[in-house]
């Protein structure tokens, strides 16, 4: 297409193209020297053998939200003229970028965007170099491969959930605890002479999601279980809403717990865990993945009064995370190339539950439930390969403080030895340390914003047990929560426990 005189040219739609095929010809070709020309592209420019836009020696002007493409090594060319160049959200190139000579201005816009190298040749003063939008950035000049100005992006969208994806599985794992000792109780608990159920264990939407178990029938009659195992499956998700800089995103994972534990005398029971789990980070516009490995060990306590009751659990873990990370490149081949690392991560979090128990009547009861958790994680520093614009992260740490409150209402039927609970609340969580972590990107030093420091939410579940197996029960919760930051998590456990 030739555009001739003082005109402009709108491309507008992802799927709107303009393609060039006949050797050494350009999808969009700027005759006139002598006028402004302005080129808005929201579709695909490209060319088979040659530049996508030849520009002209007038102004041009390019604005590029879309795909260019040049088949000849060059995507465009736009003169030596006083040009303007826009590398906006969504500004994918294959090919050299060439501003020309001239008065030159470039701006550049982060954030929403995977992480990006852009190389451009021709005169651009500092002065003449806007960069906006957020995400972090280096600009080097003389520039990569030859170019005359490199501009380095970063996505930091995975840096700032890395604490929320470590607290996801780490909670997780725990959480098997909470439904455990929801059945310890429940079948070889203490009673009153009457046999009437005391209270309910509920799995509720806590840091840990682990609620604190309580006094229950003993379908026997006596206090039999003295000493049992048990072992709870789950799985899981949360979405995350990006907030420029940062992509959406979403965390899946999936494990079990298992444990064993006994009565130290009616009140007191203890026990030891271990558990693992998978899970896998994925951000929008294929920015990046994580997937992580987790293994964990950790103890619990809980004592019952006749009306109250506390709870400890103390878990710490180590994980394994690979990580690839999409980094557009208009020099590299289709434009696009990945950075990789491993690296690993530990972390250790206690949580206290205390609570009391109120009768609504024979068969209903209301626990309010009150807990409080820390987690700190310890990550490894790690360097990527595989790029032309390699990260170089610190070594760093998050400490992170969760309280709330739960309201769980439980029904008890118990000729047929079933438990079911209902129960909501809501919570509060703070980074009190960790909120930036420190990095390296072609040579220059860069600091990576973790995310929100402070977020409220509210959660609400579900949950049973069902106890008519001889001494053996099957029990299970789901629990879904909503933060601040526009997140959405939702966990699913169930399990089975076996005296001994």
């Amino acid at each position: 297409m030739v555009i001739d005189g003082s005109q402009s040219f709108t491309l507008l739609g992802r799927d709107t193209r303009i393609t060039a095929g006949g050797p050494g010809s350009a999808a969009i070709y700027l005759f006139d020297d002598t006028t402004d020309h302005l080129i808005f592209n929201k579709g695909l420019l490209s060319s088979a053998s040659s530049l996508a836009v030849r520009g002209s020696d007038g102004a041009d002007t390019l604005l590029n939200y879309g795909h260019i493409f040049g088949g000849g090594g060059t995507a465009f060319d736009l003169g030596d003229g006083a040009d303007r160049l826009g590398l906006l959200a969504g500004s994918r190139v294959v090919g050299r970028m060439d501003v020309g000579a001239g008065a030159n201005t470039l701006s550049v816009e982060t954030g929403g965007d995977p992480s990006a190298v852009w190389n451009i040749d021709g005169a651009l003063l500092p002065g003449d170099i806007e960069v906006f939008g957020g995400a972090p950035y280096v600009v080097l000049q003389p520039g990569l491969a030859g170019a005359d100005t490199t501009i380095a992006t970063v996505d930091p969208t995975y840096v700032s959930l890395s604490d929320d994806a470590l607290f996801d599985i780490g909670q997780a794992i725990a959480s098997g605890v909470g439904s455990r000792l929801s059945g310890a109780v429940l079948f070889g608990g203490r009673a009153e002479p009457s046999g009437e159920p005391l209270a309910y264990a509920s799995t509720a939407p806590s840091a840990a999601e682990t609620y604190a178990a309580f006094p229950g029938v003993d379908p026997t009659g006596e206090a039999g279980e003295r000493r049992a195992a048990w072992i709870t499956p789950f799985a899981g998700a949360r979405e995350f809403d990006g907030d420029a800089p940062t992509l959406d995103a979403s965390h899946r994972f999936a494990g079990a717990t298992g444990g064993v534990d006994g009565l130290v005398n009616d009140a007191l029971r203890v026990g030891v865990f271990a558990g693992g789990a998978f899970g896998r980070l994925e951000v929008d516009r294929s920015s990046q993945t994580v997937e992580t490995g987790t293994g964990a060990v950790g103890g619990y306590a809980l004592w019952n009064g006749d009306s109250r009751f506390v709870a400890g659990i103390l878990s710490a873990g180590a994980a394994s995370n690979e990580s690839e990370r999409r980094v557009l490149n208009n020099l590299a081949p289709n434009g696009v190339e990945t950075a990789s690392a491993e690296f690993g991560s530990v972390y250790v979090s206690p949580e206290v539950q205390v609570g009391v128990r109120r009768s609504l009547g024979e068969h209903l009861q209301v626990v309010p439930t009150a807990h409080l958790n820390y987690t700190g994680g310890w990550f490894e520093d790690y360097a990527e390969t595989g790029s032309s614009a390699n990260l170089r992260i610190d070594a760093r740490d998050v400490h992170v403080v969760e309280g709330g409150l739960t309201l769980p209402l439980v029904f008890t039927a118990r000729e047929q030895a079933l438990q079911v609970g209902a129960h909501a609340g809501i919570f509060g969580r703070m980074v009190v340390d960790g909120d930036t972590a420190e990095a390296v990107l072609l040579g220059q030093g860069i600091s990576i914003g973790a995310g929100e420091d402070e977020l409220v939410g509210v959660g609400a579940g579900a949950d049973f047990e069902y106890g008519a197996f001889g001494n053996a029960s099957l029990f299970g919760s789901v629990d879904v929560r909503v933060a601040s930051d526009e997140g959405v998590g939702g966990k699913v456990a169930g399990g089975f426990r076996l005296p001994f």
